[in-house]
């Protein structure tokens, strides 16, 4: 009987530990969308607890030790609107070339 009670205390620890860490999860992800972030992602790796979430114009990204819940690192940047995908990235080559090649043709 005393063998039974161990190894069901050994097993409700374990599912509490286990609790624990997603409510603390649950509760970060909960107070930034109270806070108006969007686009949450979540990821748990090595006892690290990243998230990434954007909010008016900026993509922040946070750290936390699991084990501990304290704030690890958080770095917070503008978002980028180009998905690099094509060759609209904002910037001047596409209009230096237009303008080199009409200079060329008008310089004739």
């Amino acid at each position: 009987m005393k063998r039974i009670y161990l190894t069901t205390t050994a097993i409700l620890i374990g599912f509490a530990a286990s609790a624990q860490a997603m409510t603390f999860e649950e509760r970060l992800v909960q107070e930034l969308e109270a806070d108006g972030y969007s686009d949450i992602e979540v990821e748990t790796k090595d006892g690290l607890l990243t998230i990434e979430a954007e909010k008016d114009g900026s993509e922040t990204e946070t750290v936390y030790d699991i084990a501990t819940e304290e704030m690890v690192s958080q770095e917070t940047s503008l978002e980028d609107d180009d998905d690099d995908e094509d060759d609209d990235d904002d910037d001047d080559d596409d209009q230096d070339n237009d303008v080199d090649a009409s200079e060329s043709s008008t310089g004739n």
